[in-house]
């Protein structure tokens, strides 16, 4: 009897419920955002104002991983050449200079190799004097580093000093064709560019 007497309330709540509802997962369709980019117009960098004392304009970041069995000898290559690398570049007097390398503690890797440059153009001088000085030194022990540089998710990335960007960065737009096919494949939004907000002057009424 206890059984037949559940059964039927389990019939009416099915009754009561009238439809069941089969769970379903929709497609969210993101907003493609690869187009925004924040870089001063025509890759120029502001004159600096009060410098920081050994503070350069642009830092290029280098961010990769080293096989631990190789931790012992890429110390070790550093320890014995990398006062003479920041020595060669500033020799050079091309705008560039080598700030070290770091190993990210606690963990173990990554490691962190650092430039300086005083404008993005100096960038480019830097890597031309360094073809100029292949039997140097200098060529020598920065192949030397980069020897130990064989992590295929190697990033390289530039900083430029924030106190060196007010009223002169703005976003912008970049056109890429690939980009705009796939966000009309899916017919999925394209952030647009906006300009950086200005600051007011004056008080407000």
């Amino acid at each position: 009897m206890t059984i037949s007497k559940d059964l039927e309330k389990i019939k009416g709540l099915i009754r009561k419920a009238r439809v069941h509802k089969v769970p379903r997962a929709n497609v969210l369709m993101v907003e493609l955002r690869s187009d925004g980019v924040i870089d001063p117009e025509d890759g120029e960098t502001p004159k600096p104002g009060e410098e920081l004392p050994c503070a350069p304009s642009i830092l290029i970041v280098w961010t990769y991983d080293v096989p631990y069995d190789q931790f012992d000898a890429f110390h070790t290559f550093l320890k014995d050449n990398e006062a003479d690398i920041a020595t060669e570049v500033a020799e050079l007097k091309v705008g560039a200079i080598y700030k070290g390398t770091y190993l990210q503690l606690p963990g173990g890797n990554p490691h962190h190799t650092y430039w300086g440059y005083s404008s993005i153009k100096k960038i480019q001088r830097f890597k031309e004097a360094l073809e100029e000085h292949k039997g140097d030194d200098l060529y020598k022990n920065v192949k030397g580093l980069i020897s130990f540089v064989k992590d295929p998710a190697l990033s390289m990335h530039r900083h430029q000093r924030a106190a060196l960007q007010p009223s002169y960065v703005r976003r912008t737009r970049r056109s890429d064709p690939i980009v705009d096919l796939l966000a009309e494949a899916r017919g999925t939004p394209r952030s647009r560019a906006r300009a950086m907000p200005r600051k007011r002057s004056g008080k407000r009424k």
